[in-house]
């Protein structure tokens, strides 16, 4: 029995042996319950030779109490989300193990240890930089470097390097990125492969900054050759300043007792929009540029006569509302120039030739305005009058390819008449005509114009009782009109008569609408 006992302590004493053995061969793969592998995090460089740290990120990270590349264990600080791991003298290839509390953490790839050193990149000036220019960078080993990016472009490297510091020219169009430099390394089978690491912080790219814009002039008011001080830095790097869709000429960069600014003075035309500075290296987009500028210019709200006939050998009175009147210098109707009679910051007071038309001009210091529409002739062309006190233009009305058919009558109501074309079958791409009476040309009616681009056509018309399967999203149709010369459909190409033809929207609600179509927009080359 004495023999047996000794036996059996002999025996556990062995097992405590192998266990205590095999705890101190493997520095982190320790038997923890519970364990939970993950590999939340990520490291750089991939590759590193003893002495050298590695970079890993992740969350948690300050939770973290060993570090172990394969498995040798390293020394390390951490924050929350980064780790710095000096890689430790008796490192092999292998995964990077962290070690919590109660897991342990596994990296996806193995982290490779070269046999012999790797350059390094410990640092660089300056920090921000311009397109095309010199960075010195600084750091070990260096001239192993074989090629240097900066995201996805390839920076030029200078000769006459060393192993300490090296100069590489910024190419065109890089954005703020890391510096990544590619080089050869040994493994520890004395094989020779590639590898690339980058640099401990990115280089940024220069841009011109702006910080304010002196309230010397008031942005939303300004004049034309107002002087604008903007307020920032790198200034000498902007090559061009636009004001909307207008660019400045005038710009330079100056000092006063304040500083540094951007002088710059508002171009002729500008009238409002966004100041935007444009740099080498692309466009500044800072907050301190949103706040769109405002050129003080009249405005035309309305005038009268909108439309009226012409007085040949007289004068016609004609008024203008709208706002900032009193800086209008000059005022033309067409080509004509009107003499002023009174103006106030609202109104103009004019007389002008009475066979003067077409759009209204207003002339100041800062640029001149336009109105929408022209003071209009009206003519002896009329198709509304259909209760016969006037004979209508149209002989009548047909369909030209509705396949059900078309029943057209004039409708009698009260004296205000009008014209009913009813067509079953109503589909796409269907239409009719208005058919003329002239002798010899049945297919149209006569219109003579000195310029199309003084008379609208006008036309009332109700839609009702239509098929919804024909209505766009906002319940209208839409209807093109088409024109023709006297030598017929497209013989002179000069006029509209298809797919070049204005369009027009009719609410099909069952309600009359009046609608104005800018004879001007039937001539083809203004339509595509």
């Amino acid at each position: 029995m004495k023999k047996i006992n000794i036996i059996r302590l002999i025996a556990f004493v062995g097992l405590l042996a192998t266990i205590s053995l095999t705890s101190c061969d493997k520095v982190v793969d320790l038997e923890i319950d519970p364990i939970d592998v993950k590999n939340d995090f990520t490291f750089s460089p991939e590759v590193g030779h003893p002495g050298q740290t590695v970079t890993i990120e992740g969350k948690g990270l300050d939770k973290v109490i060993k570090v172990a590349i394969g498995s040798a264990q390293a020394e390390f600080t951490a924050t929350p989300t980064q780790i710095k791991a000096e890689i430790p003298e008796n490192a092999k290839t292998g995964k990077i193990h962290l070690t919590y509390e109660n897991r342990v953490e596994e990296s996806t790839t193995s982290f490779a240890v070269s046999s012999t050193p790797l350059p390094t990149i410990t640092g660089f000036s300056p920090l921000q930089v311009s397109s095309g220019k010199e960075v010195v960078i600084e750091g070990t080993l260096l001239t192993q470097i074989k090629t240097i990016m900066i995201g996805d472009l390839k920076a030029e490297i200078v000769e006459g390097g060393t192993d300490e510091a090296i100069t590489i020219v910024t190419p065109v169009g890089f954005t703020t990125n890391y510096i990544t430099f590619s080089y050869d390394y040994t493994t520890d089978y004395k094989l020779v492969l590639e590898s690339k690491a980058d640099s401990p912080y990115k280089l940024g790219l220069l841009l011109p900054s702006v910080e304010s814009i002196d309230d010397n002039v008031d942005i939303s008011n300004l004049d034309i050759g107002d002087e604008l001080k903007i307020r920032g830095t790198s200034f000498d790097l902007i090559q061009e300043v636009w004001f909307g869709e207008v660019q400045a000429e005038e710009f330079a960069v100056k000092e006063d007792e304040e500083g540094e600014y951007l002088s710059v003075k508002v171009p002729e035309g500008a009238t409002e929009g966004k100041i935007r500075l444009i740099a080498e290296d692309g466009e500044i987009d800072q907050e301190e540029l949103t706040t769109d500028f405002v050129i003080f210019l009249p405005s035309i709200t309305s005038f009268t006569p909108e439309m009226a006939l012409p007085l040949p050998g007289e004068t016609r009175p004609f008024s203008i509302l709208g706002a900032n009147l009193n800086a209008v210098t000059e005022v033309y109707v067409g080509e004509d120039l009107a003499e002023i009679v009174n103006q106030s910051e609202t109104q103009i007071l004019l007389t002008l030739d009475g066979e003067s038309n077409g759009i209204i001009t207003l002339h100041s210091s800062n640029g001149a305005v336009e109105s929408i529409t022209p003071l209009s002739f009206q003519t002896d062309f009329w198709v509304n009058d259909w209760d016969e006190n006037i004979s209508p233009v149209f002989g009548k009305l047909e369909s030209n390819n509705v396949s059900g058919g078309v029943v057209v009558e004039i409708v009698e109501e009260g004296g205000n008449n009008y014209a009913q074309l009813a067509m079953t079958d109503l589909e796409h791409s269907q239409s009719f005509y208005l058919w003329g009476e002239n002798p010899g040309h049945d297919d149209w009616f006569g219109l003579h114009l000195s310029s199309p681009d003084i008379y609208y056509l006008k036309f009332d018309i109700r839609v009702e009782d239509v098929d919804e399967a024909i209505l766009d999203e906002n319940g209208n149709i839409q209807m093109k009109v088409f024109t023709m010369d006297t030598k017929g459909w497209g013989a002179s190409g000069e006029f509209s008569y298809g797919a070049n033809s204005p369009t027009v929207d009719l609410k099909a609600d069952g309600e009359w609408h009046s609608y104005k179509m800018h004879l001007a927009d039937f001539i083809a080359s203004g339509n595509s």
